[in-house]
């Protein structure tokens, strides 16, 4: 039974729960729907393992922010907010870190035993012991990408490390949030066939207000949720696809491309950058910082070893090892720079300039949704860990060219207009690209911005029917 907020009956939740006047909560609950406050009182109020999905352009990750705020602001509760890569806990932000840096884990191929022994023993393991010990709630974002494995992994871990064994998640609270018709584990299955996912109650919200589409016609936002689910396009959909094809494209200058492949990218955005004017082109190369408490006997090993670290972070940040921008360059912000005035990661914009009195010359972008004009990019520390034995920071200017970006990237970003090839020979194999056609077409906020290069084949969506029927599961 749903409990109101001042609800002073004893609660049969393994949580403890904490009662709060609701003109307290109020201020959190602003601007949300029904379902999203719903969501929100069952992780404060209730004390629940809460899962939060729906398709993409819902507020999930809106609602997601709220939910963390209030537990931290007015519950006073430790909250842990981990992501399955670097790319991903950069987009959510509220100091978001990966899940393999949560559990002191620098290569996830090892049973859960092991990394219990290393956390437990290892003194440079001593924070994230730490971290694990003082979790209240554990928000775990973009749960499709999460495989069973890693899921399972956590559990034990946490169990282990708290001393709690009998406690799912060593009595720490979970708030999963992503959506199971969206992009794939790159290895393993879901999450949910593990069976701690099957064997934890959870509590489950299925979002279905669009607030991405909300321009979008009806038709399209029944378009997007069949999309979801892989079935058979129907004939009004395929006439709605058949619309949007436009040979040729829109410019990427004023129509993102969405591509699968990184080579496919870089040849639409440097193609692009060579189109302005190379007088104005400025050049930024990423400094690499690195420290390391791993000790070698030949200086031959620890070079290596700093060579494999260095790249392992370049794989896991978002900066370039080198970057050229020039006037009139298409870029995206790749940090939450300013998330009150609307310049947060993945907002596009222009370079407009440089201040030449900066040194080296700084770019200076007016950035889309954004008031007041351009503004000065500075370098930025892309911070990294790797279980505390080494660590290091790419600093660099946290821009992107962005006439063209990956599917994968396109994940959780809102864009006014995109061009998407959806042909099957540009993706993956059958089975291999669940979700990715559906990532692409649900980033745009009405059809009027979707632009497609030829009519995609009738069952081009694919999604798992296990992630099908999951998701039905959400009450």
């Amino acid at each position: 039974m749903k409990r109101s907020v001042d609800d002073s009956s004893s609660s049969s939740s393994k949580h403890s729960r904490v009662d709060e006047p609701a003109p307290s909560l109020a201020q959190y609950e602003q601007s949300l729907d029904d379902r999203q406050r719903a969501a929100l009182r069952s992780v404060l109020v209730d004390r629940e393992h809460t899962i939060v999905t729906g398709p993409g352009g819902v507020g999930k990750s809106f609602v997601l922010r709220r939910i963390i705020d209030a537990a931290r602001e007015l519950f006073g509760r430790r909250v842990e907010v981990v992501t399955p890569t670097g790319v991903a806990a950069v987009t959510l932000g509220c100091g978001a870190t990966t899940l393999h840096r949560y559990l002191g884990i620098s290569q996830f191929d090892k049973p859960w035993t092991f990394y219990v022994h290393e956390l437990k023993t290892r003194p440079w393991l001593v924070d994230s012991r730490a971290r694990i010990l003082r979790t209240d709630v554990l928000v775990v974002d973009e749960i499709s990408m999460v495989p069973a494995t890693l899921f399972e992994t956590l559990d034990e871990v946490l169990r282990a490390v708290r001393e709690r064994t009998s406690e799912a998640f060593g009595g720490v609270q979970l708030v999963i949030c992503g959506d199971f018709c969206q992009i794939a584990p790159v290895q393993g299955d879901y999450a949910y066939t593990s069976d701690v996912w099957r064997s934890t109650p959870m509590r489950r919200f299925d979002l279905t207000t669009p607030h991405r589409q909300a321009s979008g016609s009806t038709h399209f936002n029944e378009f997007l949720l069949r999309a979801r689910f892989g079935a058979p396009l129907a004939d009004e959909d395929m006439a709605l696809l058949r619309s949007r094809v436009t040979y040729p494209p829109p410019s990427p200058a004023t129509s993102t491309r969405l591509c699968f492949r990184n080579v496919d990218v870089d040849a639409v955005n440097a193609a692009q950058l060579r189109t302005l004017d190379a007088a104005t082109a400025h050049t930024y190369a990423t400094t690499i910082e690195y420290r390391s408490s791993r000790k070698h006997r030949q200086a031959s090993a620890a070079d290596k070893q700093r060579k494999l670290c260095v790249e392992q972070m370049f794989k896991a940040m978002r900066a370039p090892r080198t970057l050229e921008v020039r006037t009139g360059a298409r870029v995206m912000m790749l940090v939450n720079e300013d998330v009150e005035a609307g310049l947060a990661n993945g907002t596009l914009g222009t370079v407009v300039g440089f201040d030449d009195a900066a040194e080296p010359a700084l770019p200076l972008v007016e950035f889309e949704g954004v008031a007041g004009g351009p503004r000065r990019v500075r370098p930025h520390r892309f911070e990294f860990k790797d279980d505390t034995r080494f660590t290091g920071a790419l600093v660099q200017l946290p821009l992107a060219l962005a006439w063209s970006i990956t599917l994968h990237k396109s994940q959780s970003t809102t864009l006014s207009s995109a061009v998407i090839d959806l042909r099957r020979g540009e993706l993956p194999a059958r089975g291999r690209g669940r979700g990715l056609a559906y990532t692409g077409v649900s980033r745009v906020t009405s059809e009027k911005g979707l632009f497609l290069l030829a009519t995609p084949d009738r069952d081009i969506f694919e999604a798992d029917p296990r992630s099908v029927e999951e998701s039905r599961r959400a009450q």
